[in-house]
């Protein structure tokens, strides 16, 4: 992958290119006057458009929208964000071409961490509800996620380095090594 950025430091462009360097997509990103992402078109080897992602933005400031589409006009995916009045993501309502299918709600610790979220189909029925906790470091130590009857699928427990970055992750049968390099 290569990246490039604008003078402001924000992301322009992304490139996914093959073992042989052949250009296999890239994405091209577009900023309003705000500074805000507006756009991100998405094009294969050939410079023909395969997605169009668009953002859009409440009186607040905060992203309440997310389309994404062919190159068609027809929707692909879409989500609406709701806030609460602290500026935290509520609510995400998501959507595909056949319409809404999906709600996720968040809660809050007292600082600002996510503590839990759900997700909730078309039909009001849980999904599945996942429980964060922290660390003193302020990182994540555990992850519980349950099932749409309740019962813990999955257990994680995260390790992290000097710098705090995870590099284990446990989850009751596997350890998942993450290798990170970093420059001087």
């Amino acid at each position: 992958y290569t990246y490039t950025y604008d003078k402001f430091g924000r992301q322009k462009e992304e490139a996914s290119y093959t073992s042989a360097d052949t250009l296999e997509w890239k994405a091209v990103s577009s900023y309003n006057a705000d500074g805000r992402l507006v756009s991100r078109i998405t094009y294969d080897s050939e410079g023909a458009v395969t997605l169009k992602e668009s953002f859009r933005y409440n009186d607040r400031g905060f992203i309440y929208a997310d389309i994404t589409q062919f190159p068609d006009g027809k929707v692909l995916k879409r989500i609406i964000y709701t806030y609460t009045t602290g500026g935290h993501v509520a609510y995400e309502d998501h959507y595909d071409g056949a319409g809404f299918y999906e709600q996720v709600g968040y809660s809050y610790t007292e600082g600002g961490s996510i503590m839990s979220f759900s997700s909730v189909d078309k039909k009001g029925k849980l999904k599945s509800r996942t429980l964060l906790q922290y660390g003193y470091t302020g990182k994540i130590e555990t992850e519980k996620i349950y099932d749409e009857s309740g019962k813990l699928s999955a257990d994680i427990t995260y390790f992290y380095d000097r710098r705090g970055n995870w590099i284990w992750k446990f989850d009751g049968k596997t350890y998942t090594l993450r290798k990170i390099i970093y420059g001087e």
